[in-house]
């Protein structure tokens, strides 16, 4: 698990904001200090410098976004394409054995129902394992099925039906606990952030003046846009969180 998923939303952006807002007046702090001990210099390559930094900063959290944003969409599109696998499935078990019907739509009933409830679970690792050993004895009626007709089109249709539902299962899987935003990127992102406000406080030392409105709205914005990204990125907190509704109608 990433050091970011323990804590809530909301304390990132407080920790976000006190982070950024710290560096800035440190920065500036140093450019009264600098100012006071050494003789004036032309704030030029300070500010050339700034606007380069913040110019990259606003790439990587442009690049950041885009990258939850993406990974937010394919999540989204996997629960329809969960929904119409178990849809197929339990459709096509009237090919089968009324016995064997009968059961793999008792076990679709508790496998639709499990996929709802890890929507809102903390861990699901519990979840992943019962949905794998339903999985596994939906597969076993299946071989069980296929063995004794083996020419049957209509079993060979359940079968691509759950092989279907269970490459989904993966998918969806790969993209709630491994396509995430890289550790390294959310370092390079607050590293290059906290260089960038140090900086923009140097800069803004150089008339002697602190300008907190420009400071706080400057800062407040970031944390807003980092937040946004957390919110991409885990999907299923805050308040940007994939619909489960095409499992519900389900």
């Amino acid at each position: 698990m990433q050091q970011l998923d323990q804590l809530p939303i909301w304390l990132i952006f407080i920790l976000t904001f006190g982070i950024t807002a710290l560096a800035f007046e440190l920065g500036f702090r140093a450019g009264l200090w600098r100012a006071r001990n050494q003789p004036p210099e032309d704030g030029k390559t300070v500010g050339a410098l700034v606007g380069g930094l913040l110019g990259l900063l606003a790439f990587m959290l442009a690049f950041t976004t885009g990258f939850a944003l993406n990974q937010f969409i394919n999540r989204k599109s996997l629960v329809i394409q969960d929904a119409n696998s178990i849809g197929t499935t339990y459709l096509r078990t009237d090919f089968l054995p009324l016995d064997d019907a009968d059961a793999a739509k008792t076990l679709l009933r508790e496998y639709t129902d499990i996929r709802i409830d890890a929507a809102s679970a903390g861990d699901i690792s519990g979840i992943v394992a019962r949905t794998e050993e339903i999985q596994n004895e939906l597969w076993t009626i299946a071989v069980r099925n296929g063995n004794a007709s083996p020419d049957s089109e209509v079993v060979g249709l359940f079968v691509d039906a759950l092989n279907t539902m269970i490459d989904t299962h993966a998918e969806r899987v790969t993209f709630t606990q491994g396509a995430r935003v890289p550790s390294l990127m959310w370092a390079l992102l607050y590293g290059l952030s906290i260089v960038s406000f140090l900086l923009a406080g140097v800069q803004s030392s150089y008339d002697g003046k602190r300008n907190l409105l420009a400071m706080l709205l400057f800062t407040l914005g970031f944390s807003a846009v980092i937040v946004l990204i957390v919110e991409l990125d885990r999907s299923q907190q805050g308040l940007l969180t994939v619909s489960q509704q095409a499992l519900l109608d389900l």
